[in-house]
């Protein structure tokens, strides 16, 4: 299934979707809507097993569609869309055709999942394709979406970062029915379901009116509301920071210190999470800023030598200092700590 919308202004070469390319699936045994967009009045062919459809762009959007017959599933084809240009798509498959969705158990990636490097060797499967969605923030329904890389052809070196629950049901389908299998990943972790629902669905509940209202009143763009969003993000980092007693100078000193006597605190073992036994019953409960500190003794001949600090992944942030100096600090669950000391 393909989602269409309108384009503002019109192009005079025929243009397609991002989502419309080399490597496709398309839903099988179903008619099947193919659109774009080209000059107004141009006559746009598209040619398919050598059956041509023809469709003339609407008066001041541009934007064309034809309707291509159901198909049984296999391929791959070749699609030719021809204008005042020629667009020649290939390796067209006919299968079923998959939206994965939802939060950050959905982004999960694959060679993140149990035995995922493992999992990522063995994913030699031709006849299942990828697309991955960028996420972008937008506040009306968009004509087209970002991809870095288009559809892909599911292999080794291209489903490392793909969803893993979408890959583990794309595949076991693609085992059970035996025909291509699309795979479209379009997910944000954190993101709340209101994000994913239209206006018109939401209007109903009366408790999202507000939200909606502020929401038609944008005038910018997603991008400037983003660049707005971090910026108050920034400013209210740097209170926190302000308020972090291991980062004040005077006469406690600086926590990351070597000079910082530490004796006095608590201990727990490392990894772990601290909502959890056997950490100290004080930050059962704790969400906040928690400083750890370590002593590690190297020989003179080790102290010569390079050094890498591996930290794993951290939930949620991390500042690292080695010896009172900064040595790294990152922002995300799925970031693996690794700090060139």
């Amino acid at each position: 299934m393909l989602l269409s919308g309108g384009l503002p202004s019109a192009h005079a070469t025929v243009r397609l979707p991002r989502f419309v390319a080399d490597h496709m699936v398309l839903q099988r045994d179903a008619p099947v809507p193919l659109w774009g967009w080209a000059e107004a009045g141009e006559t746009v062919t598209v040619t398919l097993k050598g059956k041509k459809y023809m469709a003339t762009p609407a008066p001041g959007s541009g934007r064309w569609q034809v309707s291509l017959p159901a198909q049984k599933a296999g391929g791959p084809y070749e699609l030719t869309i021809s204008g005042q240009n020629t667009l020649m798509l290939h390796d067209v498959l006919f299968g079923d055709v998959w939206l994965a969705s939802g939060q950050s158990n959905m982004e999960w990636p694959l060679r993140d999942a149990v035995n995922g490097a493992q999992e990522v060797a063995a994913a030699d499967f031709p006849q299942i394709r990828l697309l991955g969605v960028i996420n972008t923030p937008a506040f009306t329904p968009q004509t087209d979406i970002r991809s870095a890389a288009g559809w892909q052809v599911c292999g080794p070196g291209t489903v490392s970062w793909f969803s893993a629950v979408a890959y583990f049901f794309g595949r076991e389908l693609h085992r059970k029915y035996h025909v291509p299998i699309g795979l479209i990943a379009s997910e944000w972790g954190g993101s709340p379901a209101e994000a994913w629902t239209s206006a018109a669905a939401l209007r109903p509940l009366a408790d999202f009116n507000p939200a909606l209202d502020g929401i038609a009143r944008q005038t910018g763009s997603g991008t400037a509301v983003t660049q707005y969003y971090a910026a108050r993000e920034a400013a209210f980092q740097a209170k926190l920071l302000a308020r972090d007693a291991g980062r004040r100078s005077g006469s406690g000193g600086n926590w990351a210190s070597p000079a910082f006597d530490a004796r006095a605190w608590a201990t727990m073992p490392l990894p772990g999470n601290w909502e959890s036994p056997p950490s100290p019953a004080e930050l059962r409960n704790f969400d906040g800023i928690m400083w750890l500190r370590r002593e590690v003794q190297l020989s003179a001949a080790e102290v010569q030598k390079p050094a890498v600090l591996h930290l794993g992944q951290i939930d949620d942030a991390d500042s690292v200092w080695v010896n009172g100096v900064p040595v790294g600090g990152l922002s995300g669950w799925d970031r693996y700590r690794r700090y060139v000391v």
